[in-house]
C-alpha cells in the first residue's frame, strides 16, 4: 500500500539540549537551498502547504520546540498564529 509522507508519524530528534545557534546552523546546512521555506508550518498536526516546505518537517523537531529556540526568552514566536 502506497502513503503519502503527511500521514506517516514522523520520528523526532531530542532537541532538549540544543540552542538557538544549534538551531540555525542546521536550518542552513540541512534544508534544500533556493527554495522558500514555511517556518509557521506545523506538519504533520497543523497547517501547511506541503511536508517538503516545512521547517520541522526537515529538522524532525516539534513545531512548539521551533518555534521557543527562535524566539529565546522574549514572548514565543509565533505566538499570535492561531
Amino acid at each position: 500500500m502506497m502513503t503519502n509522507d503527511a500521514e506517516g508519524t514522523p520520528q523526532r530528534l531530542d532537541w532538549s539540549e540544543k540552542s538557538t545557534n544549534v538551531l540555525i546552523t542546521k536550518i542552513l546546512t540541512t534544508l534544500p537551498q533556493l527554495c522558500w521555506h514555511e517556518l509557521n508550518a506545523d506538519w504533520p498536526n497543523g497547517i501547511f502547504y506541503h511536508p517538503r516546505l516545512a521547517v520541522n518537517f526537515y529538522l524532525k523537531i516539534y513545531f512548539e520546540t521551533l518555534r521557543n529556540l527562535l524566539s529565546g526568552e522574549h514572548r514565543p514566536w509565533g505566538a499570535d498564529i492561531e
